[in-house]
């Protein structure tokens, strides 16, 4: 048997049994949230953003939104601000672009949660529509040692967008089950407003265009602080517009120096394997020590769809085998880090 190969696979089961172990639960009194959401020309999706947050099943006193317009050139402002005006508990905060202040998502969100009064600060994003029990849900993942709850973003169509997804989803349960959080999705999080004020919320990394999902997951981790998981109550995002969608992929993917030495070896570890699988099937194409790893990477998706309640669909297969060399490319694509928010 090829060891280097089980070891791979060991590795994907100790992967699945971290997705067990996340989401610890708890039990205490209600929690005041503040929903924080940064939009730039977002016309198109802020219409099934407040449908979905107009449903929330939560005590009106117990939560607000904000919404932090980064000068937005469309309609954004004028349906903020009517959406805005229908309940106490919203409020619209309009920013101006200009040579002397800084701007941006990180910017918009950090001049957000300087309002908020919620004890939660609650993220996500203009073109996802958030469940009805989502409030509900999170208050269930919050203990007095926990700074940061990640939740789940879904693809809202099947196919390989949802695939990804799942992935996303599964990666962040595993290592937050494994007390290593690796990422969070910046479009479903939640942060102790304590504890944000003690890291320097974005401040301290505006000057980073893209990657505040990590490199927030990994300041508070430094800080001491738990981070817990969220599985239910995914948040739907909308499908990304094909124009945009290689460049959303780069800023996904692209952000190894941003992660610390021992992400970074994990991360040269798995891409040394991918390259060595295909040459050692070329050396030994009928070779039944591939067995191992194939079934360790159907107990990770086994574990991964019963976690998160999906149903096992035959392009999975092709999708887990084509989707490390996915990543791969996008990741050395990423290294160019010629990223940007909404021009």
């Amino acid at each position: 048997m090829n060891p280097v190969i089980i070891l791979f696979a060991l590795l994907l089961v100790i992967l699945a049994l971290g997705i067990l172990q996340a989401g610890r639960k708890y039990d205490h009194q209600t929690l005041t949230f503040s929903i924080l959401i940064a939009c730039r020309n977002e016309e198109k999706n802020l219409p099934k953003l407040f449908q979905s947050l107009q449903q929330l099943d939560y005590p009106s006193d117990k939560y607000e939104i904000i919404l932090a317009d980064d000068d937005s050139v469309d309609s954004t402002r004028d349906l903020i601000a009517d959406f805005c005006r229908k309940a106490d508990n919203r409020q619209f905060l309009p920013l101006r672009r200009n040579n002397q202040t800084k701007s941006g998502k990180k910017t918009a969100l950090q001049a957000a949660a300087e309002k908020a009064r919620g004890e939660i600060l609650l993220f996500t994003d203009a073109d996802c529509q958030v469940p009805s029990g989502w409030l509900q849900g999170y208050n269930k993942y919050f203990s007095p040692a926990t700074g940061m709850v990640i939740g789940v973003i879904m693809i809202s169509f099947r196919g390989f967008g949802k695939f990804r997804s799942l992935v996303t989803a599964a990666i962040n349960a595993a290592t937050a089950g494994l007390n290593f959080a690796f990422s969070a999705s910046g479009g479903n999080l939640a942060i102790r407003k304590t504890v944000w004020k003690e890291i320097g919320g974005y401040e301290s990394i505006t000057h980073h265009v893209a990657g505040d999902d990590k490199l927030m997951v990994r300041m508070i981790r430094q800080s001491g602080w738990q981070i817990n998981f969220n599985s239910g109550n995914p948040v739907l995002t909308s499908v990304p517009e094909p124009v945009d969608f290689p460049a959303q992929q780069q800023r996904k993917f692209g952000k190894f120096s941003m992660h610390p030495p021992v992400y970074k070896a994990a991360a040269v570890i798995v891409f040394l394997f991918y390259l060595y699988l295909p040459c050692y099937l070329a050396a030994y194409p009928h070779t039944l020590t591939l067995l191992p790893y194939l079934g360790g990477l159907l107990i990770f998706w086994g574990v991964t769809l019963y976690k998160f309640k999906v149903k096992f669909q035959i392009l999975d297969i092709f999708f887990l085998l084509i989707y490390p060399y996915y990543m791969i490319i996008f990741s050395i694509w990423g290294l160019r880090r010629s990223w940007s928010w909404k021009p």
